[in-house]
């Protein structure tokens, strides 16, 4: 099965839905029985539009028209423009007149049912939606691109939308009324044809809208994704949010076994999931700021918090704990402690906490709280917290403790401080790191093995314990918040700006994955070599494994063009290879999507050199399923299926 991206009715009988791989399928029965058609290709179709009972027109990738015109028999295409675009959105106003928008903002209009497209304008950006009222003709599209006709698609002007914001959906609600749905969840309005637009409801934090559909005539929905819904009953001059969005921040995420994992965010709530990522359900919500998370078995975990009060002499944290997998919490309360920021176990029962108190600094964010002239108390329990000592009291900021037995530990923190204790965290040594970075995480794989990571760009490594580090080369001078390893090898290190760095090579070289947004990312855990977990703001949670192994130059010789090979082996489990060639210097993108549309990740981002390069892909986190990989360059465009199958 393919996922579907549209569907349109001529009726209540007769309609046709498009998506992916070129599927095509034909009611006759209100949508009871659906028949599958062959449009004569296997790609994309983001849009369809039923002119008549008989004719349809789809659009799709590559700029590819498909229409019939004896109810979806025969199928003819053509190509609008160069073909190196999306056709995203198709709109009949009667049987004859229609309308077409695409990736690079060109318009197209046919007076004779699609036989035939005209090229009409341009835009500023990437059109997604057109929409007709009389004579009056709305596209909206990228960067909060909207151009207006007043004679039915001849002559455009550009319209302010006042936000720069992706518009992905535009609809007529009467002769008059526009209505446009905005990427962050706002609700744009027009009451004179266009003429201009107002914000009739504003963003939600966590909302990603992209579709809005008449219900009737006074009933409107607007959806997008993770179940984002906004509902109007007065055509459009009110919004309720219905359901989705999360405007809270994910501050820490532990996999306790491969597919169990659970988050922690600044609202209180703790989330769990047991597929590995795919869905994540509530099993705690209390009123703490949730800090930081550790579980000892998929069973038993910790989670601890920081006051609302960060000023306040009496304010108290607490450490909430459960030995169901999250089913039931309680809670032990640390009175006169500010905060509590960092947790980490040996083993079931041997586990540490870092208190500050009391906070007198002005946290700018989470991650860069600067408790200036403030000590920090390690706080130690050995009957798995049912009762916690203090153990120790640091002199300065201490942003994380590490432990990788009862034993042995490390704190990193203010201006390149990093400690080692050999006695359980009784005492500690100072050890020199080389920078007077501000260090905020570090983690070990063994007595021996570790890094840390902080301000401007700062990745550090030893291999002897921290007697000696080495500061390694990240290519950004972005904060770092957080570092992991799944293996030996296989790392990532996440932080601002949306900054998402992997090695393959123990931190030899990193690797930056281009990130959609510039999110402040605020943890990381690798359970695998392969799967790696990051959070942030909003509810963010994501898999970035399945990066590439290796971007091999195989030949030197310049190929006659552009190109992007079938990969190999395929289908394939859990590993394949993609070949591709590049004709004259370029920068160069090849990304995977899933069967929706959605990006999995970034596997080349970067200026290459002619020649033929060989990518090895590991699927190994993905579920068995259908993808596509697309190849980008300046004046070239590809994208091709592959399978995997476990």
């Amino acid at each position: 099965t393919q996922d579907l991206t549209s569907i349109s009715f001529f009726d209540a009988n007769t309609g046709w839905a498009v998506g992916w791989g070129g599927t095509v399928l034909k009611t006759t029965n209100g949508g009871t029985n659906w028949i599958a058609q062959s449009a004569g290709t296997t790609d994309i179709l983001w849009d369809v539009e039923v002119a008549r009972g008989d004719t349809a027109v789809a659009v799709g990738i590559y700029n590819k028209v498909f229409r019939t015109t004896n109810g979806g028999l025969n199928w003819q295409s053509q190509t609008l423009g160069t073909g190196a675009s999306s056709t995203y959105s198709v709109y009949f106003y009667s049987y004859t007149e229609g309308y077409i928008c695409d990736g690079f903002g060109d318009v197209y209009t046919t007076s004779n049912a699609g036989l035939t497209w005209v090229y009409r304008t341009t835009a500023p950006s990437s059109l997604f939606s057109i929409t007709r009222i009389s004579s009056t003709v709305i596209a909206c599209g990228n960067a909060g691109t909207i151009i207006r006709s007043t004679n039915a698609g001849i002559n455009w002007t550009t319209i302010p939308s006042g936000t720069a914001v992706q518009l992905f959906s535009v609809t007529q609600t009467s002769p008059t009324v526009f209505l446009i749905a905005v990427d962050d969840g706002a609700i744009l309005r027009s009451t004179n044809s266009g003429a201009n637009f107002y914000e009739a409801a504003g963003p939600v934090a966590g909302f990603d809208l992209n579709e809005i559909v008449m219900c009737d005539s006074v009933h409107i929905i607007a959806a997008g994704d993770r179940g984002d819904i906004r509902h109007s009953s007065d055509a459009g001059v009110s919004w309720s949010v219905v359901s989705g969005g999360d405007p809270n921040d994910i501050q820490s995420i532990y996999f306790a076994a491969p597919l169990t994992g659970y988050a922690v965010n600044n609202n209180g709530i703790v989330l769990k999931t047991t597929n590995g990522g795919a869905l994540w359900n509530e099993t705690y919500a209390g009123s703490y700021n949730l800090k930081d998370v550790w579980f000892t078995n998929t069973s038993t975990g910790y989670a601890c918090s920081r006051s609302f009060s960060l000023n306040s002499s009496g304010s108290s944290s607490n450490i909430i704990k459960t030995t169901n997998g999250g089913s039931n919490w309680n809670e032990t309360t640390f009175d006169n402690i500010s905060a509590l920021s960092s947790i980490t176990f040996a083993d079931a029962s041997t586990g540490w906490v870092l208190g500050i108190s009391p906070v007198t600094a002005n946290p700018i964010s989470e991650k860069r709280l600067t408790e200036s002239g403030n000590s920090t108390i390690l706080f130690k329990t050995t009957n798995a917290g049912l009762n916690w000592q203090p153990a120790h009291l640091f002199t300065v900021s201490v942003k994380q403790i590490y432990f990788v037995s009862a034993q042995t530990g490390w704190a990193c923190g203010f201006s390149g401080f990093m400690e080692k204790t050999t006695n359980g965290g009784l005492s500690w040594n100072v050890q020199s790191t080389g920078t007077t970075s501000e260090l905020y995480s570090v983690y070990f794989l063994n007595n021996s093995q570790g890094y840390t990571c902080g301000e401007n760009g700062t990745i550090l490594a030893t291999t002897n314990g921290g007697t000696n580090w080495t500061a390694l080369t990240t290519g950004t001078t972005n904060y770092l918040y957080s570092i992991h390893f799944g293996s030996s090898s296989s790392g990532v290190c996440i932080g601002e700006r949306g900054t998402r760095l992997r090695t393959l090579n123990g931190g030899i070289t990193w690797v930056n994955q281009p990130e959609l947004s510039d999110m402040e990312l605020g943890d990381c855990f690798m359970p695998t070599a392969v799967n790696a977990y990051v959070c942030g703001p909003m509810g963010y949670i994501a898999n970035i494994g399945g990066i590439i192994t290796s971007t091999e130059l195989i030949s030197n010789i310049i190929p006659t063009g552009f190109s992007l090979e079938q990969n190999y082996p395929n289908p394939f489990n859990p590993k394949t290879i993609i070949r591709f060639h590049i004709t004259e210097l370029s920068e160069s993108k090849i990304i995977v999507y899933d069967i929706l549309g959605k990006e999995i990740t970034t596997l080349v981002n970067e200026k290459l050199q002619p020649g033929s390069y060989d990518i090895n892909f590991d699927g190994t986190h993905l579920a068995s399923g259908v993808y596509f990989y697309k190849l980008e360059t300046k004046n070239f465009i590809e994208t091709k299926k592959m399978m995997l199958i476990k």
